[in-house]
């Protein structure tokens, strides 16, 4: 199943506004935990989407390639 080009564009928004794991990117973005992990999954598919860790145990994504 292929996550909607809405979702996906809210999630990025989301992402881009500051250091977000994946519910806090939801929240943000006005999705669903699991949809968020449905665009987090393709973006990591497609090699879009990686999660980075600045010190041990917090977490952020980060989009690769931008």
């Amino acid at each position: 199943m292929t996550a909607p080009i809405d979702h996906k564009r809210r999630f990025i928004a989301a992402i881009r506004t500051g250091r977000l794991d994946i519910g806090d990117a939801a929240r943000r973005a006005g999705l669903t935990f699991r949809d968020a992990c449905e665009v987090w999954a393709e973006g990591v598919a497609a090699k879009r989407l990686a999660m980075a860790e600045d010190v041990p145990g917090f977490r952020h994504i980060v989009e690769v390639g931008r």
